[in-house]
């Protein structure tokens, strides 16, 4: 009796605590940041979920998933959330500026187009830029405070979060089709 009352509490204190969103800040220590996650590791079902989502949006990013979570997991951030302001900025960077690696809209303005060397670069710029110049410095604990800096238009953090949404799904089902049978 004391082993099922003990489940129950835990399983409600787990559901509460999933219910509730996480604010972003350096010291969140939920699963989404536990993980280091190297570009050759193919044991991370969250690399591997975001490869599939990129891949059936065909996604020129595709290749690049396992190294956007190692980016995400270095600098503390949520791990979809760049991948999410590609396909707010850029449909998953199918519409991106020619030649310019830069399918995140990240310092363009008007006449102005930053462009990077590859997805690489970019990558690891933005990521770093999201953690240092908007979390640490900006104060900015969640992405409607990231929109309000990162774009002008009032809808940014409500697309970026919609399709981080959509990537978690996914994830999630993708975690719960492809775990392996043991014997």
């Amino acid at each position: 009796m004391k082993t099922k009352i003990i489940f129950f509490v835990l399983t409600i204190f787990s559901l509460l605590l999933f219910k509730f969103p996480q604010p972003i800040s350096a010291d969140t220590q939920n699963s989404n940041f536990r993980a280091v996650l190297t570009s050759s590791d193919t044991s991370d079902y969250r690399a591997m979920a975001l490869k599939s989502f990129l891949e059936k949006n065909n996604s020129p990013l595709a290749p690049y998933a396992f190294y956007m979570v190692n980016k995400a997991d270095q600098y503390a951030i949520p791990w979809d959330l760049l991948a999410a302001i590609s396909g707010t900025e850029s449909t998953w960077a199918t519409a991106e500026p020619a030649n310019c690696y830069n399918a995140w809209g990240f310092g363009i303005y008007g006449d102005q187009t930053r462009c990077f060397n590859s997805y690489e670069e970019a990558i690891d710029t933005i990521s770093k830029s999201i953690r240092t110049d908007y979390i640490d410095k900006g104060g900015c604990r969640y992405v409607d405070d990231i929109g309000r800096m990162y774009a002008s238009s009032p809808y940014w953090a409500d697309h970026t979060k919609g399709f981080m949404q959509q990537i978690e799904d996914y994830a999630e089902s993708y975690k719960i089709y492809s775990l392996p049978i043991s014997m």
